[in-house]
């Protein structure tokens, strides 16, 4: 029962985010995330398990004075507990990957991050054990759930150190790695309070070895979390950007073509369709446009001749779009440097708010973006959008394309 309850919990958060699928960084990190939940689990049913051996109740049935062997059954029972957490979150993980695969993604998984949730699953359930040490069993349940799961938001916010944190990252990770100095130190430090938390229980239950163990799991204790609150680097992201340029895979079925980054083109197919659809009009005009479109990498800009597929890559696996989306996907025909300026120049947005009104109107009869008075879209001409289009691709900032269109 433990195990199943584990395990469910730990599966529900798996799919409250349903665009990880083809994407493996971000598959295995959301996998790893559920333990932000199922973890404060754990350390309830640590407690459940270790408490019988704890108290003194629990010592009195094992026979007076059997000390070796009460410290004995309470690593056992930790064990045991330690032994549902892993096999649970192993399960949840297959499940996660077997979702993956069945979008024809490349397995390509770090197995040493898939293993790093292992340290974390040994803390949350020392909580349990230490909050078995202090209080009757049912109490100690409830008191190692809520206090590990508010530790966790704390850490989060950074008033304490984040050392639960090990997944749930909520984005596309294509494009990005491991930052392995960070996650090791993390790491070191759950071992460490970990290691602590299990020594104290072992000196309560050993008078012979009491202050030596209890001696070393507080200067333990001390050190891991002066470490943790002082170091800076604890509080770096988990993950960095690569320097390694993703790859890409290409739609060519018709121009233009559509490129997308490899861990992004599980729904290819659909998102050159989609894309196509939404520059129809365009093309209609007249418009000339690049012969290539492609998904922009992380914080990196697209080859001069290319457009942009200006689309969220988080949702680009689904493509789930709306249409206001899609139309404004295809107005990017150049990564123009002045786009990533902190403040863009305001006549090529008007022009991109302008081609976008008039795109989501021919695409569903629809005025609800269109940004001038209704009247104003009567003078959008095949020779206005060629010339509009033309400016955007020529990343041309001064010229007014809207003030003619605004008066008509």
């Amino acid at each position: 029962m433990p195990l199943f309850i584990f395990t469910v919990v730990d599966a529900s958060f798996l799919f409250t985010e349903a665009r990880w699928p083809g994407d493996p960084m971000w598959t295995l990190d959301w996998a790893h995330g559920g333990l932000f939940i199922a973890g404060p689990v754990l350390a309830g049913i640590s407690a459940v398990a270790t408490a019988p051996y704890i108290h003194r109740s629990g010592r009195q049935m094992l026979g007076a004075g059997d000390e070796v062997r009460s410290a004995r059954l309470v690593i056992f029972a930790l064990g045991r507990a330690l032994i549902v957490g892993i096999i649970g979150h192993v399960v949840v993980v297959v499940a996660a990957i077997i979702v993956n695969a069945t979008t024809g993604a490349a397995p390509d998984y770090n197995g040493a991050y898939g293993l790093s949730f292992i340290p974390i699953t040994m803390l949350y359930v020392a909580i349990g054990g230490i909050a078995a040490l202090a209080m009757p069993r049912l109490l100690a349940a409830v008191v190692a759930t809520l206090g590990s799961l508010i530790l966790s938001y704390l850490g989060l916010y950074g008033l304490v150190p984040n050392i639960f944190e090990i997944g749930g990252h909520v984005g596309s990770l294509v494009g990005y790695e491991y930052n392995w100095a960070r996650i090791a130190r993390v790491l070191a430090v759950t071992l460490a309070i970990a290691s602590a938390c299990i020594a104290l229980l072992v000196a309560e239950l050993r008078s012979k070895d009491r202050v030596a163990l209890t001696s070393s799991a507080v200067a333990l204790l001390v050190v891991a979390f002066g470490y943790g609150v002082t170091s800076s680097s604890m509080h770096e992201p988990r993950t960095l950007l690569s320097p390694d340029i993703p790859m890409q895979e290409c739609d060519v079925s018709e121009e233009p073509h559509v490129c997308l980054n490899v861990g992004h083109t599980a729904s290819l197919t659909t998102v050159a369709a989609e894309f196509r659809r939404a520059l129809e009009p365009i093309i209609a005009s007249g418009a000339e446009v690049p012969g290539v479109y492609r998904e922009r990498p992380p914080e990196r800009v697209v080859p001069a001749i290319d457009g942009v597929v200006d689309l969220l890559p988080g949702s680009l696996n689904s493509a789930r779009y709306s249409d206001s989306q899609w139309v404004h996907a295809v107005l990017v025909p150049a990564d123009c440097a002045v786009l990533h300026a902190d403040t863009p120049p305001g006549g090529l947005l008007e022009t991109q708010a302008v081609l976008a009104g008039w795109l989501f109107f021919e695409r569903t009869g629809s005025l609800d973006y269109w940004p001038l008075p209704d009247e104003a879209l009567n003078s959008v001409t095949s020779d206005w959008v060629r010339e509009a289009y033309g400016a955007l691709a020529r990343c041309e900032t001064q010229v007014d394309m809207v003030s003619g269109l605004a008066r008509g």
